[in-house]
């Protein structure tokens, strides 16, 4: 087993968020809305030694979680020992890309919270979300704010509607039910753009897939030259069998969330072909007007 710090070592991992599918959900399921914060999931901890963040990276040599180089005496110092809240670290009114140049830089950089496990020592995962929430709020404890509450599950596009009327506008919600405990029942709900893209490549793949395409390589026309944005997966297995170098040049749709400060697309997956476009219509000109 992994030495994980504490209380890693009783989580054993991060709980994650599934994908909103409003069909998924039973018609009389009643939910909050949280902002959707665009930065990187902290999980702060104070022990008998100090405060420390961590991230979900684990390292190589050691198999623990790294700790995340940043101060947080300033969040913590009203806080008891054996201590954690889970949340989010990031840069007000940008990108999660600014994350890590902030704390290499000593840049501003926020934290919000959304779920307490653990407050001096007691066990909190089974708390409801909204007693949960309460409890958090009496201790002073920062918490990502509430948006909207739903009767039952809400469409995509509604759900859309409300983070984009926010000001700044967010990039979703973040779904849960009000009586489910720590990690139960989380859903995220967010921006999805898509674009259309000239293959101009493959990377080889792995694991499962060693012998088949890994991803395909993603450009645009930037005036009369094309320029890679993405490495995009996400195809269902049947598509990636079918893919041949005979498809380079073919035009390919890519769902994506942003583009970040180099021009590449985050989080880009496979949409489907677009046999019905010709490739001098993939443009740098679509990822501008958006």
């Amino acid at each position: 087993m992994r030495g994980y710090p504490w209380p890693l070592n009783i989580l054993r991992e991060f709980p994650a968020c599934q994908m909103y599918v409003q069909n998924n959900l039973a018609p009389d399921t009643k939910l909050i809305g949280e902002s959707k914060i665009d930065g990187h999931r902290l999980m702060i901890v104070k022990d008998d030694t100090g405060a420390y963040g961590y991230g979900r990276r684990i390292s190589s040599v050691t198999e623990t979680y790294m700790p995340v180089d940043v101060e947080l005496s300033f969040l913590t110092r009203h806080w008891p020992k054996w201590s954690a809240a889970d949340g989010e670290l990031f840069v007000r009114d940008k990108s999660s890309a600014y994350v890590a140049t902030a704390i290499a830089e000593g840049g501003r950089l926020e934290w919000q919270g959304f779920a307490m496990p653990f407050w001096a020592g007691e066990d909190l995962r089974q708390m409801s979300y909204m007693n949960n929430r309460g409890f958090g709020i009496r201790h002073g404890v920062d918490l990502v704010p509430i948006q909207a509450s739903f009767d039952s599950p809400p469409t995509h596009a509604e759900i859309m509607e409300i983070a984009r009327s926010r000001k700044p506008p967010l990039e979703g919600l973040v779904l849960k039910r009000p009586e489910a405990g720590y990690g139960i029942a989380w859903y995220k709900a967010k921006e999805i753009r898509t674009v259309d893209c000239v293959v101009t490549g493959f990377t080889e793949g792995r694991g499962k897939y060693f012998g088949l395409i890994g991803a395909i390589r993603c450009s645009v026309y930037r005036g009369e030259r094309l320029v890679e944005i993405c490495r995009a997966g996400g195809m269902d297995d049947d598509t990636r069998l079918e893919i041949s170098d005979a498809d380079i040049g073919r035009v390919v749709e890519i769902r994506y969330q942003q583009v970040d400060a180099r021009g590449r697309l985050r989080h880009p997956r496979f949409s489907r072909w677009r046999d019905d476009k010709n490739a001098r219509e993939c443009t740098m000109e679509q990822l501008e007007k958006v």
